[in-house]
């Protein structure tokens, strides 16, 4: 009998050892274990549980005996070590693939939950705040003009607006 190489095994009456493959490392020459969920090992010949690397944040790994650790998608971050899948963004925030974390929308943008982006409030509407999962209506008497507004405006005397305007009409005579 021949003892196998540090990251091989093999079996009884064997005449070969294998390596112990991706995801795997060799347990007392007899097994290759996967890497638990949260963990991965790129490298075939593996000796120890040590070899099992965490996901870094912004990255995952859902099933054990994993050669690699997956990005989180667009609309999600994973912000610890070692997570096993990724969580979706709240309303009024956004992040790109691999993330660790979410970023507000800033003032005048909104966004929905699980978003890549955020979108400016259109004419009529604002959004004071970052953060802002939706746009405001503005006011009966206020308009805004321009998309992606902080706030609205007083009509000038003599003019009206009906909420949600993105203009202020004349009264007439």
């Amino acid at each position: 009998c021949t003892k196998c190489a540090s990251g091989a095994v093999s079996e009884v009456g064997a005449t070969s050892c294998t390596e112990c493959d991706a995801g795997t490392y060799e347990s007392k020459k007899i097994d290759c274990l996967s890497c638990p969920a949260g963990k991965f090992q790129e490298f075939k010949g593996a000796n120890s549980t040590a070899a099992c690397i965490f996901a870094q944040p912004g990255k995952f790994v859902s099933t054990q005996g994993s050669s690699v650790a997956v990005k989180c998608s667009k609309g999600t971050f994973s912000l610890n070590r070692g997570s096993l899948d990724c969580l979706m963004c709240t309303a009024g925030s956004f992040s790109d693939e691999g993330d660790s974390s979410c970023t507000l929308c800033q003032a005048g943008f909104v966004s929905s939950t699980g978003a890549s982006s955020c979108g400016k409030c259109q004419p009529g509407t604002y959004a004071p705040n970052p953060g802002s999962a939706s746009c405001l209506i503005c006011a009966a008497g206020k308009f805004s003009s321009e998309e992606g507004a902080t706030s609205c405006s007083d009509c000038e005397s003599g003019s009206f607006s009906a909420a949600g305007s993105s203009i202020c009409i004349s009264c007439s005579a």
